[in-house]
Formats: C-alpha cells, structure tokens, sequence
C-alpha cells in the first residue's frame, strides 16, 4: 500500500477515536417548584416517587408523559409559570 495511505490512516485514527467518547453536553436545567409540584403529583400510584421525579427530569420523557391539567388546577395556579419544555393537556375533571 501506499505511504499516503498510511498517512491518511495515521490521522484518520485519532479523530474516529475522539468521536466515539462520551458528550460533555450540558445537563438540562431543572425546572422550576410549581411545575415540579405538579409532575410530582402527576406521579402514577405504581411508579416511586423518586424514580418518577428521575424519569421526568430526562428531556426525552418531558415530551412523552403529557401532564394533565385541570381547570380546577388552572384556577389554583398560575399557568404563566409552568415549564415550557413539557407538555401539558387540559383533561375533564
């Protein structure tokens, strides 16, 4: 084989490698107490508390486990300050 194949080689290495090591992305914020508040109480009755609040502060599971809220909850806070990155349902009460 040629040396430029081997050159090329030689430096293709350390990049491939570089690009299998882990993200060092930033962690996503928590979100603020009211719309903790109401993940929490959102909590199925077989789920633990603490894996539910660990499941939902994963970004993927904001968007697939819809909060539902109610209109009686509405009347109790204010929906100005829930977390935008979830999504919420209204739902009959």
């Amino acid at each position: 084989m040629s040396k430029r194949y081997y050159l090329l080689l030689m430096l293709a290495l350390p990049i491939l490698a570089s690009a299998q090591s882990p993200s060092t992305a930033r962690a996503w914020p928590a979100p603020n107490a009211l719309t903790m508040h109401v993940i929490i109480q959102q909590r199925p009755a077989t789920i633990p508390a603490e894996q539910w609040k660990a499941m939902m502060l994963q970004p993927v599971n904001a968007s697939l486990y819809p909060i539902r809220i109610t209109q009686a909850l509405l009347d109790t806070i204010d929906a100005t300050q829930l977390d935008m990155r979830y999504q919420y349902i209204m739902v009959q009460e």
